[in-house]
């Protein structure tokens, strides 16, 4: 079995719904070339990660962002985080459709390992 980073991880979905009119290449080329690469919320060494999820409508903002833990798997300054994250970037997103509250989940498995259970 690959070694995996010790690092835990959250993952969080935002759900986007494009506006009537809105053409999806336009959006899909916005968000994987323009707006994903400029979106930075880790340490340099821990780069976050996104995917732009579809299979019908709507549209899945995949984050994936690595963090550092005491004693809580979902620490509330990791919630500004995502908050701050989604801010940054909501206007442009909108112009070509409507988003949803974030969702976020953490790996259980490394945040146990992390306390050592």
């Amino acid at each position: 079995m690959p070694q995996q980073d010790p690092s835990p991880v959250a993952i969080v979905l935002r759900t986007i719904t494009l506006h009537e009119g809105a053409v999806e290449d336009d959006f899909e080329q916005f968000m994987l070339k323009e707006l994903f690469p400029t979106v930075q919320t880790g340490p340099e060494d821990k780069p976050d990660q996104h995917f732009l999820l579809r299979s019908e409508d709507p549209y899945v903002w995949m984050s994936r962002l690595t963090y550092e833990i005491h004693q809580t798997p979902f620490p509330v300054w990791l919630a500004d985080r995502v908050h701050e994250m989604y801010e940054t970037v909501r206007e442009k997103v909108e112009r070509f459709g409507t988003q949803t509250s974030s969702e976020v989940f953490y790996d259980v498995a490394l945040w146990r390992l992390q306390l050592g259970k």
